[in-house]
């Protein structure tokens, strides 16, 4: 009579708790005995909006998901595989447009990632390895034409650099070793000609850097060691003419202030 008791009780104690994890109607927000969500969900912001729904099997996500603003516009769609280890998701602005691409491997960025701006216009590409940014790098200018390429290896740049002009033309190219710029770098006019030419050691000029017009005519050298310049010379009279010019302002405006306190 008491193990029949103790068991009447238990089930009530069970189908008190069932149903007291239940509190939406439609089955929604399941939790078996084991604590795990099961079945649709559907959570909500402190001012009583959606703030997410989707579905778990098992407490781990499965499919499609939906995340919301405060607001009610939608946050970010995530299509979840893999047992909820792989994550495709889609993140917007409060205007609707989408803000980001890509994908998740256990809660950390892997693959291809996109980033747009507020107008939808794609801003920068990424490629990541466990959340570090590994591969090609490259950000654009409104028109969709590229910007800036750079090649990353563990968040560090490592290898080509190149930048654009906004129509098109190659701008500058360049080198990265282990984060910092060298060797020969040189920075070209829209024309393909070279404007610029010189070394990077450790990022710091170092050596020999030429500087030349549109027609090739040399216009200036200069020398550099570990950043700091040694040697100038000057071959072109109107560039001579614009720098001694821009000396005497530089030392003008370094001249101390005197003030006059005798009267």
């Amino acid at each position: 009579m008491k193990r029949i008791s103790l068991l009447f009780l238990l089930s009530i104690v069970f189908s008190f708790t069932l149903h007291s994890q239940q509190p939406y109607p439609g089955n929604l927000n399941t939790v078996d005995p084991m604590g795990r969500k099961q079945g649709k969900w559907k959570k909500f912001h402190d001012n009583g909006i959606m703030r997410y729904e989707g579905q778990f099997k098992n407490d781990i996500p499965y499919g499609k998901f939906n995340y919301y603003y405060k607001n009610g516009k939608l946050k970010a769609v995530s299509q979840y595989s893999d047992i909820g280890r792989v994550s495709l998701t889609t993140t917007f602005h409060l205007n609707g447009k989408k803000m980001t691409e890509g994908k998740y491997v256990d809660q950390l960025k892997e693959g291809l990632w996109k980033y747009f701006n507020e107008k939808g216009q794609l801003l920068t590409e990424e490629h990541f390895t466990k959340n570090e940014r590994n591969g090609l790098w490259r950000s654009y200018y409104p028109n969709g034409n590229i910007a800036e390429e750079k090649i990353y290896v563990n968040e560090k740049k490592h290898g080509s650099w190149r930048q654009y002009y906004e129509d098109g033309p190659l701008k500058t190219k360049g080198e990265y070793i282990n984060d910092k710029l060298e060797g020969l770098c040189q920075f070209l006019y829209p024309s393909g000609g070279v404007m610029i030419s010189g070394t990077y050691k450790g990022s710091l000029k170092d050596g020999i850097w030429m500087y030349f017009g549109e027609n090739r005519k040399t216009l200036k050298k200069e020398i550099y060691i570990n950043g700091h310049l040694i040697k100038k010379e000057i071959y072109d009279k109107a560039l001579k003419a614009k720098e001694k010019e821009t000396e005497k302002i530089i030392i003008k405006e370094a001249e101390p202030l005197i003030i006059d306190n005798q009267n």
